[in-house]
């Protein structure tokens, strides 16, 4: 026979795990380690990210972008190449999760004609570089 649980004990581990999501809202560490444990999740194989194989769309060229080392480069010098294009943010856990794949991509196909363009919606520019 299954024993009950007592609501002093359930209490206790609610509590348990709330403090643990407020330490990690409030320190911030929310963001790598919600991003850490998707990554796993994508790892395990269990959720698969849709991939769309449309082709042969057209993009506007005419924006600038701000290089790792504070350099503006016009998204122009891409046109004619295949282009990877990365919306993400340093706050945002599946964006944080998926960079470790993206960076496997990138040294996989550094030597084709392949353009990785990472375009991170961060206010702060030291952040989003550093991770």
């Amino acid at each position: 026979m299954k024993k009950k649980k007592s609501i002093k004990r359930e209490i206790i581990e609610w509590g348990i795990f709330l403090g643990i999501i407020g330490f990690l809202f409030a320190t911030g560490l929310h963001t790598p380690v919600f991003g850490f444990l998707q990554g796993l999740v994508l790892k395990t194989g269990i959720i698969q990210p849709s991939i769309n194989h449309e082709g042969g769309k057209t993009a506007d060229y005419d924006f600038m972008l701000v290089d790792a080392n504070g350099r503006q480069q016009p998204f122009s010098d891409f046109e004619g190449k295949v282009v990877f294009v990365n919306f993400w943010a340093t706050w945002c856990p599946p964006c944080v999760a998926e960079m470790p794949d993206i960076h496997e991509l990138y040294q996989e196909m550094k030597d084709e004609d392949i353009a990785f363009v990472l375009i991170s919606l961060d206010d702060d520019f030291d952040k989003a570089k550093n991770l």
